[in-house]
């Protein structure tokens, strides 16, 4: 493992300018931020609440705006578990961190940056695209895609290692995974392949996340 591999990544932490959410930031970003952490290289640490956007609302974006802690479920509230397990908040921990269980690259991949704005423009339009790869298995690559604009987007990159080697061979199909409660509902399976110069047509739906692998026949991340 690498330094990076060995690193605890976090966004939210007792440390931090903030451990919760707060105003300005809404639930899906907050679910955006844990979709960064636990796709980059990295042991990833989700502070308590996270998965149901815990809100201080009297905490503000910047420094010196830590309130304390805040109380999660208070004693024998079961209705509130259930209340917390029924968001797309929590909905959108859970299959991200199965995404990691049944993706390895996620877990011990090492990263190419692919994408990170428009080369064309001088003005930030929001998206970040990287693969997740293990050379010796190009058949377990998996590419991550960020869309923060509200507009959908469709990125064009080279699939090629930091060593300018072709991370997958040409043909290969990608297939979007799902991701319940950040998908909208009834979203289609998506599919992309890549040409000959390595290049791939990826569509990133606005204010999202998504997340491909090497499309295979069956795939536990489909199991409820």
């Amino acid at each position: 493992m690498n330094a990076r591999q060995k690193s605890i990544t976090f966004i939210e932490n007792h440390d931090g300018i903030n451990r919760f959410r707060v105003d300005d930031i809404t639930s899906r970003r907050n679910s955006l931020a844990n979709a960064m952490v636990l796709t980059l290289e990295g042991i990833p640490c989700l502070y308590y609440g996270t998965e149901n956007s815990l809100h201080d609302t009297q905490g503000k974006i910047g420094p010196d705006t830590e309130t304390g802690r805040l109380t999660f479920i208070r004693n024998n509230n079961g209705g509130q578990v259930k209340k917390i397990q029924a968001s797309n908040a929590f909905h959108a921990t859970q299959t991200l961190i199965k995404a990691r269980k049944y993706l390895p690259a996620l877990r011990r991949g090492l990263t190419a940056p692919l994408w990170l704005d428009s080369r064309e423009s001088k003005h930030d339009d929001g998206t970040f695209l990287f693969a997740r790869y293990i050379s010796e298995k190009p058949e377990l690559t998996v590419l991550v895609g960020f869309n923060l604009s509200q507009n959908n987007s469709t990125l064009s990159p080279a699939l090629i290692s930091p060593q300018q080697r072709a991370l997958v061979p040409e043909g290969t199909v990608f297939e979007r995974i799902s991701l319940r409660g950040i998908d909208a509902r009834g979203s289609q399976p998506e599919f992309a392949t890549v040409a000959a110069n390595e290049r791939i047509n990826l569509p990133l739906k606005a204010d999202s996340v998504s997340i491909w692998r090497v499309k295979k026949q069956t795939s536990e991340l489909h199991k409820k």
